[in-house]
């Protein structure tokens, strides 16, 4: 399978500089040696079993796993740290992660764990779409928040998916988190 990923332009950008969004999504194809491609599901019996592990699909890591861990991962590359008011984000080109504080806000160290790893595109769709898929993996959702934020519970693990729509786009953002993640999900949201 193959996750081809575009941004999102600004139809009313006023210069070029303008013209692009930031925003990423997703569609997933499966492609065929005669040619072919069809597009299948991101939500699959490998997602369903990774998540259960702590790993997303298409991602390096897993829950648990240290900042040292992910960067001797052959695969890896370098990122960017973002910083809110609990966590330390590592954003790398196909997913960002989630870090509690350390006690140098501005460095991760290699010993922090990771709580959180989130797909970097959205997918395309809507809950309508995906919510079946779901369900027949993990069954109902443990938690609901209004109808744009579903979590699933993944053996020892959870799976949060948020809904949004923008620019006339229906999209999903996917993560798998820990159990503290899901608590502070509970409070403020994905």
């Amino acid at each position: 399978t193959i996750d081809i990923s575009y941004e999102r332009e600004n139809e009313q950008a006023d210069s070029s500089a303008d013209m692009f969004t930031g925003l990423f999504y997703s569609k997933i194809y499966k492609l065929y040696a005669k040619g072919t491609m069809e597009q299948v599901s991101y939500f699959d019996a490998e997602f369903a079993s990774l998540a259960k592990k702590g790993q997303l699909k298409g991602a390096l890591g897993q829950l648990k796993g240290t900042f040292k861990s992910l960067k001797s991962d052959p695969q890896f590359h370098e990122g960017t740290v973002d910083i809110s008011e609990t966590w330390q984000w590592y954003n790398m080109p196909y997913a960002s992660y989630a870090f509690l504080h350390g006690s140098n806000s501005q460095k991760i160290s290699d010993k922090q764990t990771i709580r959180a790893i989130y797909k970097k595109s959205s997918l395309i769709g809507t809950r309508k779409t995906f919510e079946p898929e779901l369900k027949k993996l993990f069954g109902a959702p443990v938690y609901k928040q209004s109808n744009h934020l579903f979590v699933y519970k993944a053996g020892k693990n959870y799976v949060g998916v948020r809904y949004d729509t923008m620019y006339g786009i229906s999209s999903a953002t996917v993560a798998v988190i820990d159990a503290e993640y899901y608590r502070l999900v509970k409070m403020f949201g994905l």
